[in-house]
């Protein structure tokens, strides 16, 4: 659905364009009494008869409302008026057209939306979230900030990459405003929603993000008693984690299908979906019951931080498991590993590199 802005705009000019080709009419016409306050409301009627014809160009039921509407005016005035108004209104913009079709561009504007061939900024790990939505980054005179757009929304994620908050909110309304959607953020931080409160945005909390300092994480504290038991039930069980070096596409896609079937569709947007040229991207764990795949993490990743992406699991696996997998993916990282950047879907099963060929690229949309 479009904005209310939208909803408004295209109502405005339909309207305008309605009386407009009413006004022709009307103005084909030889001189008659008829009044155009009169005549609108016939025209209207023979308007809505002729769409609801189906017929092409409403050519039949549009003339025959009018005669019977308009029986004041003469039968070979209104004919004769129709004809030059059908001329008018449709013949000569399809000939105005198909000439522009065939004729050749000359213009030299370049387009104000730019592809550029660059890593995605690093700055926070959750920024790989835009390898989905787009890619885009939305510049200003100070800085830039992650832009997601929707059939609704242009949505800032998270805080501006570079610069304050007050010149990327500025840019954002004018980058709604000029695509008819609504500015939003989304995960900002307290600073930030301070700014935007100040500045007469309406601030709602709906999450609180979860973070945990790798460096302090230690499972053996008495706090974390819970946690353990989580694990030994796990590794009891058989539960077996391990890093993926090569990606199994087609065991991942089974439980990402299980994993739907069971909890709705994935929506995408802040949380990533099931695509193998998205995982290519990011680290990933999985979890492993005798030979069978059971579950699978995925995280972005950004120098020696985790931000956690896709969990996918069985509806059946043992008590434990994604605690497990979470712990293995967090312990590596407490030993100083750092993963191997893999660049290209080298390893990827040969029906998915077209797929990863067409999406996979390290892109960015400057806007």
């Amino acid at each position: 659905m479009p904005s209310l802005r939208a909803s408004g705009a295209i109502l405005g000019w339909a309207a305008l364009d309605i009386t407009a080709a009413a006004a022709a009419l009307y103005l084909l016409i030889p001189a008659t009494d008829l009044s155009f306050t009169f005549f609108l409301p016939a025209f209207l009627l023979a308007l809505g008869a002729a769409m609801l014809s189906g017929a092409p160009g409403g050519v039949g039921p549009f003339e025959l409302m009018l005669f019977s509407l308009l029986p004041t005016v003469p039968t070979p005035d209104l004919i004769a008026g129709i004809v030059g108004f059908r001329a008018l209104y449709y013949a000569v913009p399809a000939l105005i057209g198909v000439a522009m079709v065939f004729s050749p561009s000359k213009s030299n504007l370049t387009s104000a939306v730019q592809t550029r061939s660059a890593p995605i900024p690093a700055s926070k790990a959750e920024i790989g979230v835009l390898a989905q939505n787009g890619e885009r980054l939305l510049h200003h005179d100070q800085g830039t900030c992650a832009l997601w757009k929707t059939t609704q929304t242009a949505t800032m994620l998270f805080d501006p990459l570079a610069g304050s908050a007050a010149p990327a909110l500025d840019r954002l309304k004018t980058v709604a405003r000029t695509s008819n959607l609504v500015p939003c953020i989304y995960k900002c931080s307290e600073k930030t929603a301070l700014t935007t409160r100040k500045l007469g945005w309406r601030v709602v909390r709906v999450a609180d993000d979860f973070h945990l300092d790798l460096d302090t994480y230690d499972p053996d504290t008495p706090a974390r008693r819970g946690l353990r038991r989580k694990l030994r039930k796990a590794e009891r069980a058989g539960v077996r984690i391990q890093r993926a070096t090569t990606l199994p596409l087609d065991a991942m896609a089974e439980v990402d299908a299980n994993w739907q079937s069971a909890h709705g569709r994935a929506r995408g947007g802040s949380m990533g979906r099931f695509c193998p040229a998205y995982l290519i991207r990011q680290e990933v764990f999985l979890a492993y019951l005798g030979g069978d795949l059971v579950a699978f993490a995925s995280f972005h990743t950004s120098g020696n931080g985790l931000c956690l992406d896709l969990m996918r699991h069985l509806e059946d696996l043992p008590d434990g498991t994604m605690h497990l997998l979470l712990h293995h993916a967090m312990a590596r990282r407490l030993r100083g590993y750092q993963p191997r950047r893999r660049t290209q879907p080298a390893r990827l099963d040969a029906p998915d590199r077209s797929f990863a060929a067409a999406i996979g690229q390290t892109r960015l949309t400057s806007v």
